[in-house]
């Protein structure tokens, strides 16, 4: 069972200590677990962000390990190598691929039932993958939300810099409510 006041960072570098302090001082969660390879770096970046945000809305961050990650209701899948200069996205791909299949295994050992939010580069090529491995399934965004399957139409455009397949989403759905159809 998922606790929606409960989130997960995977991968306490640049981008995920960043989400974590934003989502620890937004009040949207009461618990913030920090997950990355280098235990102590999450140790650290917990810390730093208790004694941050000391005087906004309560929020108890803390370093753990995948398990902790059991009751979470978002996690944000941050875990990946860093571009160097001169390397093309597919190259990036090619060692983010194996890093992000890794952490879906892992996680899934522990959490089938959370909403999973990547944010690793290639992000548009990384989300497309972890929403195509065996162990993750779409439907039940659509199924929490309540819509049907047959009701969801989802186009993806982008270009941003470089080439990319999904930056943009649009969709659009009909749900029936009390009083007939309505378009969102």
């Amino acid at each position: 069972m998922t606790n929606i006041q409960k989130c997960g960072v995977i991968g306490v570098g640049f981008v995920g200590a960043t989400c974590a302090y934003t989502l620890a001082v937004s009040g949207l969660f009461s618990d913030l677990v920090l997950v990355d390879m280098n235990r102590d770096k999450a140790i650290g970046e917990a810390a730093d962000i208790n004694h941050g945000v000391a005087f906004s809305k309560p929020c108890r961050v803390m370093a753990g390990d995948y398990a902790d990650l059991a009751e979470c209701g978002l996690i944000i899948i941050a875990a990946g190598a860093n571009q160097k200069p001169g390397e093309s996205r597919l190259e990036l791909l090619g060692r983010n691929k194996g890093i992000l299949s890794s952490v879906i295994a892992q996680l899934t050992a522990v959490n089938r039932e959370a909403i999973l939010l990547v944010v690793s580069n290639p992000v548009d090529v990384l989300t497309c993958l972890a929403e195509r491995l065996p162990c993750r399934t779409c439907t039940r965004f659509r199924y929490r939300t309540g819509y049907r399957a047959a009701q969801v139409s989802a186009r993806t455009a982008a270009w941003r810099g470089q080439p990319q397949r999904a930056c943009v989403h649009h969709w659009r759905a009909r749900r029936q409510r009390a009083g007939g159809m309505v378009e969102r």
